[in-house]
Order: structure tokens, then sequence, then C-alpha cells
């Protein structure tokens, strides 16, 4: 495992943080850390032998703390310790788990370089507190836990349950005419075009394999319902990263990098670059303009140009759309509260 790092401030790949750091300087950089990081850093506070045995992930490890501690970065880890801390069964914030968790992650922060190296020669077996709850065949309780995922979470299982659906039910459509009905499915049914969302279906669609994977679990379990539920839903929560990481720029005016080991969810977050924004005074006035890059996709020059004109004339429609209309939220989540539990039964029906 490598740990990747990326953000939608920052035009080119992220090889080398430390000329990052050098460009635009320690005091701007804030490193998000997602949840997998979070998980091997409580492991390593409250069971260090165990993670220094696993040599790779140890290895990053001592990297991170390294650059973290040698460059004075600030760091985040609220986002990836509130999803790690939550249940599988109903997505709600298992306390005791969450503040054993914040201890570890507080204590190991508290230490210097080189206190940390100290620490990893310890055995010091104390066990965290584990979830044991089950994978359910419906994600609804889990769609009305408060958080900072829950209203993009709302959006994003819709996009995956609806984008299941047409991988499996319209295995005999073109590829081309899925993805116009997945951009209809986004103006029409949804009122929103989120560039997570378009790029997320551009990948799955176009038949790209890695993509595939994300929402559906091994094939030994293709046709368990809580365990398709179960790999959508983990899917919705890994597309929320790109917004709330990137929305932290709007409150802090730090630089937001982010920071993971999952692959999958670093080259989504990597093919989106923030090319514009316009604010008032209380912040975004509108949807940032977010560039995407369609080269990890497997569409042909024809196939692309087809769609993009197809997108492009919904772009014209909806023109000033974001500028216009009233926005009510409440009136938005229950509509999308609607259309998830349509389109989740739809999947249940599926594999019954």
């Amino acid at each position: 495992m490598k740990f990747l790092y990326s953000s939608m401030f920052i035009d080119e790949d992220i090889n080398d943080i430390e000329s990052i750091i050098d460009n635009i300087g320690n005091d701007k950089v804030e490193l998000i850390l997602d949840s997998n990081i979070c998980i091997f850093l409580r492991d390593f506070y409250k069971e260090p032998s165990v993670i220094t045995a696993r040599t790779e992930i140890w290895g990053e490890l001592k990297k991170l703390l390294y650059l973290i501690e040698y460059n004075d970065l600030e760091v985040d880890f609220y986002l990836g310790l509130e999803e790690s801390s939550r249940s599988k069964s109903n997505f709600e914030i298992i306390e005791d788990k969450f503040f054993d968790a914040f201890n570890a992650l507080s204590n190991l922060f508290s230490m210097d370089y080189l206190q940390m190296i100290e620490h990893s020669k310890l055995i010091k077996f104390d066990t965290p507190i584990k979830d044991n709850s089950l994978k359910q065949p419906s994600k609804m309780k889990a769609l009305e836990q408060s958080g900072v995922f829950q209203n993009q979470l709302f959006l994003n299982y819709a996009c995956l349950l609806k984008l299941y659906l047409l991988v499996e039910e319209k295995s005999e459509w073109e590829n081309v005419d899925k993805m116009k009905l997945y951009l209809d499915f986004l103006e029409e049914d949804l009122d929103f075009l989120g560039a997570t969302n378009i790029l997320f279906g551009h990948l799955l669609l176009s038949g790209e394999d890695k993509s595939q994977k994300l929402i559906h679990p091994q094939k030994k379990k293709r046709k368990q319902r809580e365990e398709v539920i179960h790999a959508i839903w983990n899917a919705a929560i890994d597309l929320t990263f790109p917004v709330l990481v990137t929305q932290k720029f709007f409150d802090r005016t730090k630089v937001p990098i982010f920071v993971t080991g999952d692959e999958n969810c670093w080259r989504i977050f990597n093919s989106l670059k923030m090319r514009a924004m316009i604010t008032d005074n209380n912040g975004l006035a509108t949807s940032p303009f977010v560039e995407m890059d369609l080269s990890n996709t497997l569409w042909n020059n024809e196939e692309l140009l087809d769609i993009n004109q197809y997108h492009d004339a919904i772009i014209d429609r909806r023109k000033y759309y974001n500028i216009t209309r009233n926005k009510n939220l409440s009136k938005i989540l229950e509509a999308l509260r609607v259309t998830c539990y349509g389109l989740e039964k739809e999947v249940r029906e599926l594999l019954a």
C-alpha cells in the first residue's frame, strides 16, 4: 500500500508533497486523512507491534508522521474518524468507538517524531473498540443519521443505485445510451449535476474495471442483497470525500490535501480540478466550476464527443439555474429520500 495525495486546488499530480509545501508554504497546507489511515494510526497508538509487523503500512505511516512533524503541517482527521466510528448496520455514531479513537489520535499527535519511533518499539496491547453490528438489506435508516456526510450521502446513494440498475438491467443497451439516460436522471429526477457523480458515471458506464469493483461485492457475494447494498453504500461514502474535503478551503482558506491509501478513491479525487468560483460576503454564491479529467475512462473519441454534446445541451438549458432558483434544502432532501427509497426497492427486487 502506498499513501496517495490529491487536491482540487493543485493541477499536477502530487508525487512529491515537499515541492507543494515549498511552493505555497507549510502554513497554507492542511492534510485531510481518510478513514483507513485514521484506523492505522489508532491501531499504531493502541497496539504498535501489530502495525509495525505490517511492514508496508508501517513504512508509509512513518513517512507520513515524519512529513507532518518536520514541516509542522496541520492535520484534520475528523472526517476519517467519524466515518470509521459509524455502525455498519445503520451508520449511527458509536460514541465509545469514536472517543476511543479520538483520544488515541490526539495522544499520538501530541508526541514528537522521536517519541513516536520509541512508541513503535512497544507491544502495548490495548484492543480498539470494534463494531460488531451486521450489514442490512436497506440503508434508509442510515440516511437519517445526522452528521457531515448526510446531505451528500442522499445524493450519492441515489446516483449509485441508479448506476447499479443501469449496469444490471440495461445490459443490452449501448454504454453511450446508458450514460445519456444517467445524465437525464441527474437533471430530471435529482435536479443536480455534481461533478463527482458525473465523473463516476463516466468511469463505470465506459466499462472501466476498477470502478465496477467499487459498487459490486466479491463474486461469491454478488447476489446477497445486504452485501450489494452495503457495497453501493460504501462507494457513496467514498464519493462524499471530494466534496467535503474541498469545502474545507472555504472555511479555513488553507489548501486541503486528501491523503488516502485507496487508489480508486484517489483516482476519482485526482480527476477533479477547481477552475473558478463565484463568492459573495457569505461564501460561495453558486456551485464551483470543476473540470473533469476523463482520460481514465474507456470511451473512444466518437463516444466521448456524443456524450459531451448531450451534456453540453443540458448545461446550456441550466445556464442560469443555480443563480435564479430558490433552494429549499428540506424539500430537496425529501425528494431525494423518496428517490432513494424507490431505487433501493428496485435493487432489492432485482436480487430477490
